[in-house]
């Protein structure tokens, strides 16, 4: 069952948990998790914040994860997708200053044994672009 949720917003800084993502149950397999990160709602202060975008149960596997650019920001912004274990386990140098830029981790895929979550991580303050994250992932418990 693939379920697309799409919320307006990030959660800037360190340590705080995300909002907004569908509780997943065990009753879903491939699950598409859609969050848009618009930063003029919700700026981002100083560059290298995380920004925990999409929460990931234990026992999830993700196979890949798309990054868009729906506004660019501006000024040269690069930027890393992660988790906790790294700010670029995803997509490293990210260009967030170009309109409809793509990028496609597909090489990186990763089981989650904890919970964690898709973090992105700017290289400059932004309070002006807007991004959509979208996380393919399938539930292995």
């Amino acid at each position: 069952m693939a379920i697309n949720n799409q919320v307006t917003g990030g959660v800037p800084a360190t340590g705080l948990a995300p909002t907004g993502d569908l509780a997943l149950g065990t009753a879903e397999r491939t699950t598409v998790i859609t969050k848009t990160l618009d930063f003029s709602v919700t700026p981002v202060a100083t560059g290298a914040d995380n920004v925990l975008a999409i929460a990931i149960p234990a026992g999830f596997y993700v196979s890949s994860v798309l990054c868009t650019v729906v506004k660019p920001e501006g000024v040269a912004t690069t930027a890393g997708v992660g988790d906790s274990s790294s700010n670029t386990v995803f997509l490293a140098a990210f260009d967030a200053n170009v309109a409809n830029n793509k990028a496609l981790s597909t090489t990186a895929s990763k089981l989650y044994t904890a919970a964690d979550s898709i973090r992105y991580t700017p290289n400059v303050a932004q309070s002006v672009g807007k991004v959509r994250l979208q996380c393919h992932m399938t539930n292995t418990n």
